[in-house]
């Protein structure tokens, strides 16, 4: 199986297995909470954003897997998402995606053939603790030695190009110049702007 193909395989695989976890709350539970409802959805538009590429990669799915029902639905939720019905985005948790786990189980389980276990070799969500203790993280205010792109300001013509990456306090001076040269740009518009006659 080819590598793209196994990986977005496990990727839907880890998708429907969070879904399930939705379905496992209950219905009520899932009416009664608007985070299970974006988590639901979330979990749609990556089916369907998945279903996208195994499509245009000519991966034709197993019986009772439809890549063009998946995509439709991804579409809708991203662009008619403030008329997403819950009854039908439930229908399709608890009884659609349940349906393509069954018919995905075989080429699921050739896929993890294909990359020895999970999506790059890693362990399924199921096997991997939720946050793994020895993992440095960064809080915001850490965030000063990663470097980042910031526009500047060309003082030869006034126009706006890329600088090359600095650090997060560097950049926050930078923003504070362009405001202040914003600043000093209205008090010119004001000066020259006369009051029209009554």
């Amino acid at each position: 199986m080819d590598g793209k193909v196994a990986k977005e395989l496990l990727h839907i695989r880890e998708w429907l297995m969070r879904a399930q976890t939705i379905v496992d709350a209950g219905r009520e539970a899932y009416d009664d909470d608007p985070l299970l409802q974006e988590a639901g959805d979330s979990l749609m538009v990556k089916l369907g954003e998945a279903a996208t590429r195994l499509s245009r990669g000519g991966y034709v799915p197993p019986g009772g897997v439809d890549w063009s029902e998946a995509i439709a639905n991804r579409n809708w939720i991203i662009h008619q998402y403030d008329q997403v019905d819950r009854d039908i985005t439930w229908t399709t948790l608890s009884r659609d995606l349940p349906e393509w786990r069954s018919s995905l189980a075989p080429v699921i389980a050739e896929a993890e053939r294909s990359l020895g276990g999970g999506a790059g070799g890693s362990p399924s969500v199921a096997e991997r603790p939720h946050r793994d203790p020895g993992r440095a993280t960064l809080r915001l205010d850490q965030l000063h030695e990663h470097a980042v792109r910031a526009p500047g300001m060309d003082e030869r013509d006034g126009s706006v190009r890329t600088r090359p990456r600095c650090p997060v306090d560097q950049l926050d001076a930078g923003i504070g110049q362009l405001r202040e040269r914003g600043r000093d740009i209205g008090h010119l518009e004001a000066d020259v702007v006369e009051p029209l006659p009554p």
